[in-house]
């Protein structure tokens, strides 16, 4: 059990050692200046890494410098594409790339001011990157842009490609991306999203350059047809030249065209797109909501208008209705009661005052108004 120890307290000491050693390198007694050695590639836009006292390339590095980075494109499927500008003194200082985390395979190894940025892609997910100056003249340094990419062509290169587009994002890119892409090239890709406008943003043109765009050239075009009238954009420069943009579409379709001539061959472009849909009419923000609220509140008092003038129209309706009712009603009952025979009303008779104390026999006073009985008779009625 000590020996099995004892092997193990080793293997520790030597794991802390090596460790030590990788990210603290000593040069005649000093340390790199770097801090952060470690970093991860984006897929959608390009990071920069820089060598101390860079300052945008007005600035100078270090004498007696050995300093090293190692950048991941984050998945095992993806590369790294890398664009360099530097200013190294030579003979006594370079820059070097590493196709890996270690030295084991050599991409560039370098020194001078070249005109404008070299480009290299890795064949896999790691870039090493070393800068090694000695004490005599020192320089700007050097800026390094990367971009973790891979193939998106699709099979627009074989024949025209119809994608259908969702509202998440998706890539394209030229054919071989993030390699070179190849000569005599004729590729074209047609998008669609049948809800709404297409967005489009550019993450990095690579173009060879032509003053009339006569040799390569990628073009959008706003609509399903390639004509001159909706073309948005034709790019033939050269990173960092096309600097990166976005646009939305007018409509539901947007081409994108690829043609490349039989020499000089970049790096190319690389997008992506998605749909945007229609605004609707819970977005309170978009004109279109605004006119579809203003139409559906028309609508409704409408609707309630024709409520009440439907309601006031059964109301009136109803009286009428209840009305003529009423009067039918009310005709024959007048019928029948001015049809029943009225006895004529009798004049008052005049009252001839006979004293109760009289016992003389007198003759009754007559009626004013006689009636002949149906007897033929006449009788006199007297007022008692």
């Amino acid at each position: 059990m000590r020996i099995l120890s004892a092997d193990y307290t080793v293997i520790i000491a030597e794991f802390i050692i090596a460790y030590i050693l990788r990210n603290i390198v000593f040069v005649e007694g000093q340390t790199c200046s770097v801090v952060e050695r470690n970093f991860t590639a984006s897929t959608t836009e390009m990071i920069s890494l820089t060598s101390p006292g860079y300052n945008g390339g007005a600035g100078t590095y270090e004498n007696d410098m050995d300093c090293w980075w190692i950048i991941d494109s984050g998945s095992d499927d993806l590369q790294l594409l890398i664009f360099l500008t530097y200013d190294i003194s030579c003979p006594g200082d370079t820059i070097a790339l590493y196709n890996a985390e270690d030295q084991t395979s050599t991409l560039f190894s370098s020194c001078g001011a070249p005109s404008s940025p070299v480009h290299y892609s890795t064949s896999q997910r790691y870039l090493r990157v070393e800068m090694h100056t000695d004490s005599a003249t020192v320089k700007s340094g050097f800026k390094l842009d990367y971009l973790a990419a891979k193939n998106y062509e699709g099979k627009g290169c074989q024949n025209r490609e119809d994608i259908i587009l969702t509202e998440n994002f998706q890539f394209l890119s030229s054919p071989s991306f993030p390699e070179t892409y190849p000569s005599k090239s004729d590729c074209r890709w047609n998008l669609a999203y049948e809800f709404g406008a297409i967005e489009i943003n550019v993450i990095l043109g690579d173009i060879e350059d032509g003053t009339s765009c006569d040799y390569d050239k990628y073009q959008i075009y706003d609509g399903e047809h390639r004509c001159d009238y909706n073309r948005m954009s034709v790019v033939c420069d050269e990173y960092p030249d096309t600097t990166p943009y976005n646009y939305t579409s007018n409509s539901t379709s947007v081409v994108v065209a690829f043609e490349s001539d039989g020499s000089v061959n970049r790096r190319g472009f690389l997008l992506r797109y998605r749909g945007i849909p229609n605004p609707t009419t819970t977005t309170m923000t978009s004109p279109n909501t605004t006119e579809s609220n203003s139409k559906d509140f028309i609508i409704t008092a409408e609707i309630l208008l024709g409520l009440v003038f439907g309601s006031l129209g059964l109301i009136s309706f109803t009286v009428i209705t209840t009305v003529c009712i009423v009067m039918k009603l009310r005709v024959p009952l007048e019928k029948t009661i001015s049809t029943t025979p009225i006895k004529a009303v009798k004049s008052k008779p005049t009252i001839q005052t006979i004293s109760r104390y009289n016992n003389n026999t007198h003759t009754k006073p007559a009626i004013m108004n006689n009636k002949a009985v149906t007897n033929g008779v006449s009788r006199r009625i007297a007022a008692w």
